[in-house]
């Protein structure tokens, strides 16, 4: 009789996962809302959000550690197996970003987190269909709330990178290019729900982006552009109720 055995590759997910929590968490306190403020507050972007928006990242990481435990059980041998190797490759550069991030060293944290949002799109590419309730909540829901909160904090630091450069750029102009990033989110949205099958990816960018909106109070361009933005991710959150089956009556 065949029996499940747990993946080798299955056990350097969990210990992938270990290793982020550790870096995020103990290391540098990502975790706490406020960790951010020092940064935000010496290079300051026209789509930096709120402090409490990092709260969101408690609940990422807290589904990442459910599907690591999930997909290493032995009854889960070949439950997420096709992304593993691009799940251990985002915790890599989770960990680059974040200490690139708290180190000052903009340009190396602005390419690792692109390439973070590309292997996270990535994944969600590779689980557009789901059998279980619970594959959708530990695939769909842990990788399309982190791939939208990482397409917002991308946005930031390649805004970073520009601020801390020093490029010349009116106040006007720099808002304008704040604009056009909200509107960039926003249509990020509707692709990946409608291309990708994740309707959580948007519940994020909408989270987001009515964190941007508080903390740019007082500029109405942008808290506009932010309202649109969270508007357009709750709309299209909403829209899994179409997948829905219908009931007959006869």
């Amino acid at each position: 009789m065949a029996t499940n055995k747990v993946s080798p590759l299955a056990i350097v997910v969990l210990a992938a996962t270990i290793v982020v929590l550790f870096v995020n968490y103990f290391a540098v306190g990502m975790l706490d809302a406020s960790a951010t403020n020092s940064i935000a507050a010496k290079y300051p972007t026209p789509v930096s959000p709120a402090g409490y928006s990092a709260s969101i990242l408690t609940l990422i990481y807290l589904l990442s550690l459910g599907f690591a435990i999930y997909q290493v059980l032995p009854s889960n041998p070949a439950k997420f197996a096709g992304i593993r190797i691009t799940y251990i490759l985002t915790c890599i550069l989770n960990c680059v970003w974040v200490v690139a991030w708290y180190r000052s060293m903009f340009l190396l944290s602005a390419f690792a987190i692109v390439a973070l949002l590309g292997t996270l799109i990535a994944m969600l590419g590779s689980i557009k269909n789901v059998g279980t309730a619970m594959e959708a909540l530990l695939g769909k829901g842990t990788f399309g709330l982190y791939a939208g909160w990482v397409t917002v904090m991308a946005l930031v630091n390649i805004l970073v990178v520009v601020r801390s450069q020093e490029v010349s750029m009116t106040d006007g102009a720099f808002q304008t290019l704040g604009v056009i990033c909200l509107l960039i989110a926003a249509a990020s949205a509707v692709l990946v729900r409608w291309r990708l099958n994740n309707y959580f990816f948007p519940l994020a960018i909408a989270w987001t982006a009515a964190a941007v909106g508080i903390r740019q109070s007082g500029e109405t361009a942008l808290v506009v552009a932010s309202a649109i933005t969270m508007i357009i991710g709750l709309v299209t959150a909403a829209t899994f109720i179409l997948t829905l089956p219908t009931r007959r009556y006869s």
